[in-house]
């Protein structure tokens, strides 16, 4: 995996990295905003020729007031969009979540998973909105006396140590394992994989090893940034032999 979160924040620096990628026959995952991709489909295709496999992208929430808030210059209504162009390249989509915004309501976590599904994501992270010491949000908690704690060892993206504006904090807590443990059911996982496509090898053993890499830590109750994100993940036993079947980095 190309675990550079700012990969894409120099379009003519990202187009000329894949076109050298090309003749190194690789295959990765990466990071991508989704601004910049919507705007570049270029970025996308060159992605695929160089040997990405999945495109991890932060979309963060699905409401927009939310997003406007968070200072994002996107908008939700472009999440279906991006989602296909991944797709119809032939690669897969890793999409991030946070919960916890101002405008969430208890409803948030339900309409979330119908849109996530929608979209026809192939994997994804649930997370807590963490107010991080020394961040804006952090300091406006603070005056308003919504900082719960500073037990700095829960500040991890699967703690509630805020006052939500419309739930409590066990809502929020509740709401996001919720919505972890119902995408990553039985049931879900296996339509995921089944619809990755044998005949696209390497997405299709990467989809395997996604969703069931993250079933497991749901399902085992305690969070996937617990380990470190996709770091951890790409360290397992089920990773390694994904990578070893397809030449990851070699």
């Amino acid at each position: 995996m190309i675990h550079d979160s700012s990969l894409t924040i120099s379009k003519d620096y990202v187009k000329q990295l894949f076109k050298e990628m090309i003749p190194l026959k690789k295959k990765f995952m990466c990071y991508g905003s989704i601004p910049v991709l919507i705007e570049n489909e270029e970025i996308i295709e060159l992605s695929k020729k160089a040997g990405c496999i999945y495109w991890a992208l932060g979309f963060e929430t699905i409401t927009q007031k939310s997003l406007n808030d968070a200072g994002k210059n996107y908008k939700v209504k472009q999440y279906e969009d991006i989602v296909k162009k991944i797709k119809q390249n032939g690669m897969g989509v890793f999409g991030s979540f946070v919960f916890g915004f101002d405008h969430d309501t208890p409803d948030v976590f339900e309409t979330t998973l119908q849109k996530v599904q929608s979209w026809g994501i192939d994997a994804a992270e649930f997370n807590i909105l963490i107010p991080f010491p020394g961040t804006e949000i952090y300091n406006t908690f603070e005056k308003q006396g919504r900082i719960l704690h500073k037990d700095w060892s829960k500040y991890d993206l699967q703690h509630t140590v805020f006052q939500p504006k419309h739930m409590t904090p066990e809502e929020l807590y509740n709401g996001v394992r919720s919505i972890s443990k119902r995408f990553y059911s039985v049931e879900n996982v296996l339509k995921r994989e089944l619809s990755a496509g044998v005949f696209n090898f390497s997405k299709f053993l990467y989809t395997i090893a996604l969703n069931s890499g993250m079933r497991l830590f749901h399902q085992s109750g305690y969070g996937f940034r617990d380990k470190a994100s996709l770091t951890y993940l790409f360290n397992t036993n089920i990773f390694r032999d994904v990578k070893e079947r397809i030449h990851l980095g070699r």
